[in-house]
């Protein structure tokens, strides 16, 4: 991936994960919780080791669709243990009381993700990742669905068990978010201004998610590091949690459209780089690519036989 992404590192627990009984440890003095989470009994904990250790790894480097493999999750609890056993939490823990186990001893204070906070960020970037996939498609049809345009605006309507309900003006002639719906009906024909309101309302939510403004753990910062390759300081956006890393691949999505494919070898999805020459590329590494020739030189001569 990109240099603006490569530094994020996040972790994961080499014992793996799983959802735990418990209650939010001490509600009145952790801030911003809703009541949802105040009364949530499930929890994902890492399981317990003997000497606890942590994978890192960079993963936005190593799995640039890592945003829709998340989106296209089932909301279950097995799915998100699944995941974050593969890739580590989310981020968005609160501190629990967990109750012991035959597996677990009692957990006071540990920082751990409720499972209404995995459902509802979830639900979150499955909504805009639907939209991205459709503008990235150039699907309309499937965009229509979703929104609705009029002489007076355009809005975004949806209901699914997914991404739950959802409904609001994206624009309004003369009153909301002007810029888009001028842009919109510049547009040369219905269906660019279709796609123009979709992305202004993506724009929307992703600007809300990595500023930190409504979803806990989703916001992106700015600083000023060290780029050892050029030896100098340089400014770079760094996301703060996994979470917050898939939404900034939402922001890239949005504003460069990048473009994705499947490694021929390991099927692994890579981000076609935007020299002409390298979009052609069937595989995602050089490693790959030898791997992949070796392979078929291999069933080459197995397929010759033997001579007779």
């Amino acid at each position: 991936m990109g240099q603006d992404i490569d530094l994020f590192l996040w972790h994961r627990s080499e014992g793996g994960y799983q959802w735990q009984d418990g209650r939010v440890f001490s509600p009145d003095n952790q801030t911003g919780l809703s009541a949802a989470e105040r009364e949530e009994t499930r929890f994902l904990v890492a399981n317990p080791m003997e000497t606890p250790r942590h994978w890192r790894y960079r993963p936005l480097e190593k799995n640039p669709t890592l945003y829709r493999e998340f989106a296209n999750l089932e909301p279950t609890e097995e799915a998100y243990a699944s995941f974050a056993n593969q890739y580590g939490d989310l981020g968005i823990g609160v501190f629990i009381d967990a109750s012991p186990t035959p597996d677990f001893e009692a957990t006071f204070g540990a920082a751990s993700d409720p499972f209404c906070r995995w459902r509802s960020a979830h639900a979150q970037i499955r909504a805009v990742v639907d939209v991205l996939n459709a503008i990235q498609a150039e699907d309309t049809t499937v965009l229509k669905q979703w929104f609705t345009v009029s002489k007076d605006g355009a809005k975004y309507h949806r209901k699914d068990p997914v991404t739950l309900e959802a409904f609001g003006w994206v624009t309004i002639a003369g009153e909301l978010r002007e810029y888009v719906w001028k842009w919109a009906t510049k547009a040369d024909s219905d269906a660019e201004g279709l796609l123009r309101v979709a992305r202004g309302w993506a724009q929307q939510q992703i600007n809300e998610a990595i500023g930190g403004e409504k979803h806990p753990g989703t916001n992106c910062s700015a600083r000023v590091v060290f780029d050892q390759d050029r030896e100098h300081m340089t400014l770079r956006i760094v996301p703060e949690t996994l979470i917050g890393a898939m939404w900034f691949q939402c922001a890239r999505v949005l504003a460069l459209n990048p473009l994705f494919r499947a490694c021929k070898h390991c099927g692994k999805w890579f981000e076609l780089s935007p020299d002409t020459r390298r979009k052609q590329a069937i595989y995602c590494s050089a490693r790959c690519k030898v791997a992949a020739y070796r392979a078929k030189k291999s069933a080459s001569s197995v397929g010759a036989g033997t001579p007779q």
